[in-house]
């Protein structure tokens, strides 16, 4: 096995790791990891990805954190929102909103066309489940652009090193400073690379937790053996309770009480039950439902169910706690469960801080890069006129031109009425933003909302006159001139 060790690989035997058993005296024949963040993975990444997508599929508190990391994170799809930078481009303001509105609107069709908003879910959602994500380029000469995204699960990647002379790391090619700059796929063992010439061919996304990592963790991996041990109680659990299900209850006597108690079975016939209650000179096989009265002046016990006992529900809610840690999902939010206002909103806020987070890495990693493939093709075919000459040729200006927001999922509501309130103070005390202000109480495009509420307004203008009403125009159609003009941004 190849591994590395003070940036250079070098071949070695591996040794077992620890494997979660808890007898008594393992501790002390643990093998430690190294640090670098790819030792671990040259175990086997195929087994890992597989044992983890596994628990996925089969295990519904890691399928629960995942699907809440999804939700939260892309939601229905990240939207480009331009904001150019007119200062560095040297345009007036005028100029760089027509711009904008020109390009983001070219940007949402041509992610619609190319199916990237539900792409987005199916790259992050993977990547969760598997580790990583291969996101390929394919030509499309078809189509209205001329090209299409794919993506597969990054199993499909060699997941051992090759050698030490091109320095190949599961199966991720490095150049000479250690950097990515291709990968090498199963069935043809042919290097993919992710640029060609400049030119976007393929991106792998996974979330990094270290330096030097090649490939992505899985995130069910890290609850693997709580999940195996807590699989273990259940089958415990249910198998004392189907045993003591079919133990109808005791049946006393009159005389001879302690010799005659005798237990009555229903609905077994041999087995282990036939073997045991033998014996008993009175026993008889039943079927379902039925009762074996032995003495007319018997007394009938029915047995008290002991399983599951009291302490199950805490000892679940300790696991799923468990599972929250290791996902970063709490388990109030795992669950859907909170037990107050106060508990739910501190338990969203402490999840949507991380969900901002992975979706900037995502951003990062997968929609800049397909964005900026995709705005050279809407400029190259006539879709886009640059809002200056050099907007592709200089990396500053092609910056300052594509800079933007990406609107994702808000939070949502647990007291809408309370919140709205809370973000109209806010926003009347020039704290916040108008457009923050919508984005945060519901998933919206500000500027399309300012517009559309015109319009309606408006529409519904003859419905107010026809019916008598006065004045209502006065809080809803003159958005420059009534209170609503802060939908236009004028705090």
């Amino acid at each position: 096995m190849w591994k590395f060790k003070n940036n250079k690989l070098h071949k070695v035997s591996f040794k077992p790791q620890y494997t979660g058993e808890k007898i008594p005296g393992e501790l002390k024949a643990w093998q430690l990891l190294e640090s670098d963040a790819n030792s671990w993975l040259e175990i086997s990444y195929d087994d890992i990805s597989k044992k983890s997508s596994t628990l996925f599929h089969t295990h519904p508190p890691i399928a629960s954190a995942i699907q809440k990391r999804l939700d939260y994170t892309i939601g229905k799809g990240l939207k480009f929102r331009s904001h150019p930078d007119y200062d560095t481009l040297g345009v007036s303001k005028e100029e760089s909103n027509d711009f904008a509105k020109k390009l983001q609107t070219a940007i949402d069709y041509a992610f619609e066309e190319l199916n990237l908003y539900q792409l987005q879910q199916e790259i992050f959602q993977t990547a969760d489940i598997a580790g990583d994500v291969i996101i390929s380029v394919i030509p499309d000469d078809d189509g209205i652009i001329p090209f299409k995204f794919t993506s597969f699960v990054g199993s499909q990647i060699i997941d051992h090193t090759l050698n030490d002379e091109n320095e190949i790391a599961l199966g991720i090619q490095l150049d000479k400073y250690k950097n990515p700059i291709g990968y090498y796929d199963k069935e043809e063992k042919k290097l993919h690379t992710f640029y060609d010439d400049k030119e976007l061919c393929s991106i792998l996304y996974f979330n990094k937790n270290m330096s030097t990592q090649y490939r992505g963790y899985p995130l069910a991996y890290k609850i693997i053996s709580a999940a195996k041990n807590n699989d273990r109680w259940w089958d415990a659990t249910l198998q004392r309770a189907v045993l003591e299900s079919l133990i109808l209850g005791t049946e006393t006597y009159v005389d001879r009480i302690a010799e005659q108690s005798e237990i009555l079975v229903a609905g077994q016939k041999g087995g282990f039950f036939k073997n045991t209650f033998s014996k008993l000179s009175s026993s008889q096989d039943l079927t379902a439902g039925q009762i074996f009265k032995v003495q007319s002046q018997g007394n009938l016990n029915f047995m008290d169910l002991k399983t599951p006992h009291n302490k199950f529900a805490e000892f679940q809610d300790a696991y799923l706690d468990l599972v929250g840690m290791a996902t970063g999902v709490p388990s109030e939010v795992l669950k859907s469960q909170y037990t107050s206002f106060f508990s739910h909103k501190g338990a969203i806020l402490d999840f949507f801080k991380m969900c901002l987070r992975l979706r900037q890495n995502f951003i990062n990693q997968v929609m800049w890069p397909i964005m900026r493939k995709v705005i050279y093709s809407l400029v190259y075919s006539g879709h886009i006129t640059p809002i200056v000459p050099d907007m592709l040729n200089n990396p500053l200006k092609f910056r300052a031109a594509t800079q933007g927001e990406w609107i994702g999922t808000s939070p949502g509501h647990i007291n809408p009425l309370m919140e709205a309130q809370a973000l109209v103070v806010l926003k009347n005390n020039g704290l916040i933003t108008p457009s923050f202000a919508a984005e945060q109480f519901h998933d919206v495009d500000y500027e399309y909302m300012a517009e559309q509420w015109n319009r309606e307004m408006e529409l519904t203008k003859p419905i107010v006159e026809l019916e008598g009403l006065k004045d209502v125009n006065k809080e809803g159609v003159d958005l420059e001139t009534s209170e609503y003009s802060s939908m236009r941004g004028n705090i």
